[in-house]
C-alpha cells in the first residue's frame, strides 16, 4: 500500500500499470499462507519495484531541469524586454527632442510639403492598384463568359445527335425522368 501511495499518477512512466502490478502482488501475498512462497515472489518482483522507483526519480529530475530551463527562458525574455523598452524610450526621447527643435516656420512648411508629396504618391499607388484590379476583373469576366458559352455548347452537344441535330437517348431519358417526377406531383394522366 505504501508503494502504491508513493507512486505518482504519471502516464509517461506507466504509473497505472505499476500500481496494477503492485495490487496483484499484494493480493497474491494476502492469499499465500506460506512465508517461503511470499519471500520467493517478493524476490522476483523487487527488481521491478526498484526499477520503477528509479524511473520515477529520473522523471522528476528531468521535469525539475525543464522547469529550471523555463524559468531561465522567462528571465532572459524579461531582461530582453526591459532592454527593448529602454531602447524604445530612448528613441521616443530623441524624437521628442527633434520635434522641440522644429521651431521655425520654414521647417514646418518643409514637413507639410513632404507630407503632401507622400500623400500624392500614395494616391497614385492606390489608383494604379485600382486600375490593375479593374483590368484583371474585366479579363476574368470575359473568361467566365467564354466558359459559360463553352459549357452551354457542350451541354447542347451532349444531348443532341451531331449528324441529325435531334435529341439523343440521354436527352430522352432526362425528359422522361422529369415527366415521371412531375406526374408524381400532379393528379392527371401521365400519357
Amino acid at each position: 500500500e505504501f508503494i502504491m501511495d508513493f507512486s505518482l499518477d504519471l502516464t509517461e512512466i506507466n504509473s497505472k500499470e505499476f500500481k496494477d502490478d503492485i495490487s496483484r502482488l499484494s493480493y497474491k501475498f494476502n492469499a499465500e499462507k506460506r512465508l517461503k512462497k511470499i519471500q520467493s515472489r517478493f524476490e522476483k518482483e523487487k527488481k521491478g519495484i526498484g526499477d520503477y522507483i528509479r524511473l520515477q526519480k529520473k522523471y522528476l529530475i528531468d521535469r525539475e531541469g525543464e522547469f529550471k530551463d523555463i524559468i531561465e527562458i522567462l528571465t532572459n525574455a524579461m531582461v530582453s524586454l526591459d532592454a527593448e523598452n529602454q531602447e524604445y524610450n530612448q528613441k521616443i526621447l530623441e524624437q521628442s527632442g527633434k520635434i522641440e527643435q522644429i521651431t521655425y516656420l520654414d521647417d514646418i512648411k518643409k514637413i507639410k510639403q513632404a507630407l503632401i508629396q507622400e500623400l500624392e504618391q500614395m494616391r497614385q499607388t492606390v489608383k494604379k492598384k485600382q486600375s490593375s484590379d479593374h483590368i484583371k476583373l474585366d479579363a476574368l469576366a470575359k473568361q467566365v463568359h467564354s466558359l459559360n458559352s463553352q459549357l452551354k455548347k457542350a451541354h447542347t452537344e451532349s444531348v443532341t445527335d451531331s449528324l441529325t441535330g435531334i435529341y439523343n437517348r440521354k436527352a430522352f431519358d432526362r425528359q422522361i425522368g422529369e415527366l415521371v417526377e412531375n406526374d408524381a406531383d400532379a393528379s392527371g394522366p401521365f400519357s
